[in-house]
């Protein structure tokens, strides 16, 4: 039988392994996770447009989304391994590196 840590109620009287996982429950529940959202935030549900528009940070990071450039492309290309299997698209990186800038 494993040894477990002596789990103890607040009043010292050491739980039993039935009481365990109640124990472990109201724990993490009220001490480790806590009240970790702020006042604000509480009840914005995770699908709704105020958690989307809720940013983290005051400034967006400059990330390009739009179409890439050649020059990009081909410095992703040039790290690609040879001989490698493809991907999900099955597509191999020996074909990417054979393909010039008008292909």
């Amino acid at each position: 039988m494993p040894k477990y840590t002596r789990l103890k109620h607040k009043d010292d009287t050491i739980a039993t392994s039935a009481e365990r996982p109640d124990l472990l429950a109201d724990y993490f529940e009220k001490t480790q996770w806590g009240n970790t959202k702020s006042a604000e935030t509480k009840n914005i549900h995770s699908n709704t447009k105020e958690f989307r528009n809720n940013l983290l940070f005051k400034e967006q990071a400059n990330i390009k989304t739009g179409p890439y450039e050649f020059h990009e492309l081909s410095a992703v290309v040039k790290k690609m391994k040879h001989k490698k299997a493809p991907g999900l698209d099955e597509i191999p990186a020996d074909l990417f590196k054979a393909m010039d800038k008008e292909s």
